[in-house]
């Protein structure tokens, strides 16, 4: 009857155990899933921001590229 009992308890304590792991396992992919998503939003903000114009490259940099469109940004 004590080795019943002794049993028991060492199960009990693996499955816990086990169940402590798998709980810690999703909570990590809960976590990541949501810093990928949050990269992901960031990104297409961006993305958005820069197909609209509204992050517009220093007229140094048109320079290198074509002076002519340096020059329309410079006047």
């Amino acid at each position: 009857m004590q080795n019943t009992v002794e049993s028991i308890g060492i199960v009990k304590e693996i499955y816990y155990g086990k169940q402590k792991t798998y709980i810690l396992i999703c909570s990590m992919l809960i976590l990541a899933t949501a810093i990928l998503i949050l990269f992901i939003i960031a990104f297409l903000y961006y993305q958005r921001r820069r197909d609209e114009g509204l992050l517009e490259r220093a007229p140094e940099y048109y320079l290198i590229v074509n002076p002519a469109i340096a020059y329309y940004h410079l006047d």
